[in-house]
Parts: C-alpha cells; sequence; structure tokens
C-alpha cells in the first residue's frame, strides 16, 4: 500500500492541476504583480486545490482506516486549506485568517493529544504549544512561497524525508502521508518550474502548510526524536522567523510586504527562481538528512550531526550576503570584472 501512495498522489495530481489552471482562469483568480512580487504577468493562484485532492486521495486509499493519526491530518490540512481558498478569493482580513487559525489549532490539537495519558494542566500546555506550532508553520509556508518551485522543494524534499524516516523507523503512517506529499508536489512541480502556468495559493499554502506540521506533530508523539521530524522544516522557519526579527529590529512595519526573505534577496542578486528553488532544496535535503541521524545514532554522532544541522542553517541564511561581496573574475581573454 505505501506505493499505492506515490502512484495516486502523482497521478491525481498531474490529472487534476490543468483542469484547476482552466477554472481559476475562467474565474479570472489571478495574482496580479505589486512591487514585492516575484512575477512579472498575472497568473492564476489556487493551483493548490489540486495538490490538496491528490495528498488526501493518496491518504484515504493507501492507509484505509480513519484512525486517529489520518483523521488528525486530514482535518488539518482540510481545514487551514479552505481558510486559503477563502482568502484567495475573498482576500480575508489579517483578523479574520488569525482567528480561523486559532480556531482551528484549538480542534487539532485534540484530535493529535486524542488517546494520550496526560494530566488536564499537561494537556492544556501541549494544546498551547500545538496551536501556537501550527499557526507559526501555516504562515511562514505562506511567507516563503513567492518564487517558482521553492515550495515545491520544500514540500517534496519533506515529504520524501518523512518516508525515510518512517520506513526507517518502523513507522508506518508517517510513510504513506510523506509519499502522499511528496507525489502531490511532484504532480504539480511541470506547472510550476521552471515557468509557473500556475501558483499554489494561499490553498496551497495552508493546505501544505497544515499537513507538514501536522505530521511533525505526529513524528514527536511516536517518539522520533525532535531534529529528526523537525530539520526538514528548518529553512522555511527560520528564513522567516529571522526576517520578521529583523524588521522588527529594523523598526519596519513587520505587516508590510518586504524583500527580505532569503530567496528574495538571491533573486534580486541576480539568480533565477530554477537556481534559487535548487539552491533550496540541496540545503533543506542536507538538513533533513542530518537531522535523520539522530535516529538510532550515538549520542555524540548525534551532536555532531546537530552541529552540522546548526552550520548548514546559517549557511543558508548567510548566502545573500556572500553573493552581495565583490568578487574578482579573470576572463579568458585576460581582462577582469567585477561582479555583486
Amino acid at each position: 500500500m505505501t506505493w499505492l501512495a506515490l502512484g495516486i498522489s502523482v497521478g491525481a495530481s498531474l490529472a487534476l492541476t490543468p483542469i484547476v489552471i482552466y477554472l481559476l482562469h475562467k474565474g479570472d483568480v489571478l495574482d496580479i504583480p505589486n512591487h514585492r512580487s516575484s512575477h512579472a504577468r498575472p497568473t492564476p493562484r489556487g493551483g493548490g486545490i489540486a495538490v490538496a485532492i491528490a495528498a488526501l486521495l493518496a491518504l484515504g486509499i493507501a492507509w484505509r482506516g480513519a484512525s486517529g493519526p489520518a483523521v488528525a491530518l486530514a482535518f488539518t490540512a482540510t481545514t487551514f486549506g479552505i481558510v486559503g481558498l477563502v482568502d484567495d478569493f475573498r482576500n480575508l482580513s489579517a483578523y479574520l485568517r488569525l482567528s480561523a487559525q486559532v480556531i482551528i489549532g484549538a480542534i487539532a490539537s485534540q484530535l493529535m493529544l486524542s488517546g494520550t495519558e496526560l494530566s488536564p494542566l499537561v494537556t492544556i500546555g501541549l494544546s498551547v504549544l500545538i496551536v501556537v506550532w501550527l499557526m507559526s508553520f501555516v504562515n511562514a509556508f505562506n511567507f516563503m512561497d513567492g518564487i517558482n518551485g521553492i515550495s515545491v522543494a520544500q514540500s517534496g524534499v519533506s515529504g520524501l524525508a518523512w518516508f525515510v524516516l518512517g520506513w526507517a523507523s518502523g513507522e508506518p503512517f508517517l510513510t504513506i502521508a510523506g509519499l502522499a506529499q511528496f507525489g502531490a508536489s511532484l504532480g504539480f512541480a511541470p506547472f510550476n518550474v521552471p515557468k509557473a502556468r500556475v501558483f499554489l495559493g494561499d490553498v496551497g499554502a495552508y493546505f501544505l502548510g497544515g499537513w507538514m506540521a501536522t505530521l511533525t506533530v505526529l513524528g514527536l508523539r511516536a517518539g522520533l526524536p525532535p531534529e529528526a521530524v523537525v530539520a526538514p522544516l528548518a529553512i522555511y522557519l527560520l528564513d522567516t522567523g529571522t526576517t520578521l526579527l529583523w524588521r522588527i529590529r529594523a523598526g519596519e512595519e513587520w505587516t508590510e510586504p518586504h524583500r527580505h526573505h532569503v530567496y528574495q534577496r538571491l533573486t534580486d542578486h541576480g539568480w533565477s527562481h530554477v537556481r534559487t528553488a535548487i539552491f533550496a532544496a540541496g540545503i533543506i535535503a542536507l538538513c533533513a538528512f542530518l537531522g535523520g541521524l539522530a535516529v538510532g545514532g550515538s549520542l555524540a554522532g548525534r551532536l555532531l550531526a546537530d552541529a552540522g544541522l546548526v552550520l548548514a542553517v546559517v549557511a543558508y541564511l548567510d548566502w545573500p550576503e556572500v553573493e552581495r561581496s565583490p568578487r574578482s573574475v579573470t576572463t579568458s581573454k585576460g581582462t577582469s570584472s567585477v561582479t555583486t
């Protein structure tokens, strides 16, 4: 049943995305470029509808059961996706979006903690942490979804990482859910990379953000090491977090559009969307690999891998500064030029 999840998710995503693109054009659901945008022409947004249907279909058929983890994952990702879908069509206020996220997170936290024997005080504390975590990553994913391919890279690589992690640790649900996520992202990729015919939209960002955040909690509940389940998401989390802190410290209005994310600064330095997405995918894969070494490893090896994980994230965050530094390049004709 494991590989069935991959086949269904890839096939459904490939088949549904052109239909969704057609309907979005008909409904005039377009992302109009502005000064923050990384695209130059109006492009349909909402392609995440196909990704969501494909992932849910694969999960439902391959897992074959309304077990606690499946219900928690499907409910959380779907309800967050619905909020994103409404926002794509109606442009909800920040207050309405956040209120909906709190309500969804509160219900989802109870589904994720169902069956645990914890004291009321501990349950309340964990519920609050889960709500904050869900909201944080869903919004981080949405903020980072700004160039062609980068969110496909995040979702695809992390899904593949969770498949490997589930297989190695004997967690079949993580294996199937990871493959469903990977396959749905893979099927969507040809319509988003290298030239975007459609964007995920808020529906896709919210759905995938909710899916990945939930898998993280379920992985922790299964007893997997924290760095193993969180590492695949480190880039999106820390790019968003450090950008937010920098803007607040600089006295900027942090709720306003900006171009301070690592991927935005790299494209401003002349990197293509594809090059930037491949770079991000490589760092995400490296982080996932280093985090995964915590499963079954010695304490010394785990600490060494954790140090490598920190270095990988720091290198990613600092790379725009490396690109900005002047470099002398000698040409084949003996002349030199300076690039920035």
